[in-house]
């Protein structure tokens, strides 16, 4: 008899009607919202003096897709990934779970976390909430979309024991594919901005600091596959223009896989770096 996970890739790979994008976005999203199991050694938030707690979000470069090495898998008890509402284990790679077969292997958010305890009092420690789902459209993250909703969720679970200092986004691979809408397309800033301001008021958090990774130079010129790359990175890169505490960060000297996709894993060890450079340049504007 297969196991409910099992059961539930099996029913979403069978429907006819459903495309492999769409299939794939359910099916991480689902690993998004099991927990796996608590990490050895793990223990709850409140033990820490405070928690900085960032939320995660976007698609598979946030998810991460660098192959991991020894530098990648090492642990700090200060920094901390959300695996069930109330209970913090020891960050390691990769931070989002498995699914399908599919493994990730390094992403930004443990060398942001690293980052930004080389700048914060020894007292504190960095809180983790990984929601990106691979291959997932805008529209999934948009108010009434289910990751939207999934990411609050967690974020309303994480504030519990800590402060929501930021949001981590990386996304837009998806709609700059050949696959996505025209309407989509053209529409991508205003409603990346939209989800911007509706993620700050349904968390009440007006100046909530968001650092969003560009497309990059490599993802432009894959044409054939991206066509729409270039227009979705405009919008990306004029966000901070369109709205206060949002900062975007450059990819385009960060090496990428063989796939011209994801980026390896000493471009996302830097990509997190930048992510971290960023956020702190956006807290010290808007305060705490």
């Amino acid at each position: 008899m297969l196991s409910q996970p099992r059961l539930l890739i099996a029913l979403v790979l069978s429907l006819p009607m459903v495309p492999w994008a769409t299939a794939t976005c359910l099916l991480f999203a689902d690993a998004v919202h099991a927990a796996p199991p608590e990490l050895e050694g793990s223990s709850g938030a409140n033990a820490q003096a405070q928690l900085d707690v960032y939320l995660l979000m976007g698609q598979s470069n946030m998810v991460g897709g660098g192959r991991l090495d020894g530098a990648d898998q090492g642990t700090n008890p200060r920094i901390r990934s959300l695996t069930h509402p109330g209970v913090w284990s020891e960050a390691r790679n990769p931070l989002h779970s498995p699914v399908g077969g599919l493994s990730f292997g390094v992403g930004p958010g443990l060398p942001f976390a690293r980052r930004m305890l080389e700048h914060v009092d020894a007292s504190v420690s960095i809180g983790l909430i990984p929601c990106a789902v691979a291959n997932s459209n805008l529209k999934s993250w948009e108010r009434g979309g289910s990751l939207y909703h999934r990411a609050l969720a967690r974020a309303r679970a994480g504030r519990q024991d800590g402060v929501l200092k930021g949001v981590l986004w990386h996304q837009g691979e998806n709609d700059a594919s050949s696959l996505a809408k025209p309407e989509e397309v053209e529409s991508y800033g205003r409603r990346l901005r939209e989800m911007i301001i509706h993620l700050r008021e349904d968390l009440g958090v007006g100046a909530l600091p968001v650092v969003i990774g560009e497309l990059g130079k490599d993802l432009i010129a894959n044409k054939k596959i991206f066509p729409n790359a270039r227009s979705v990175n405009d919008a990306i890169v004029a966000m901070p223009g369109r709205l206060p505490g949002v900062a975007v960060v450059s990819t385009d000297d960060l090496p990428r896989e063989s796939d011209r996709v994801h980026f390896t894993a000493a471009a996302q060890r830097e990509l997190g770096r930048r992510y971290a450079q960023a956020m702190m340049r956006l807290q010290q504007v808007e305060g705490p």
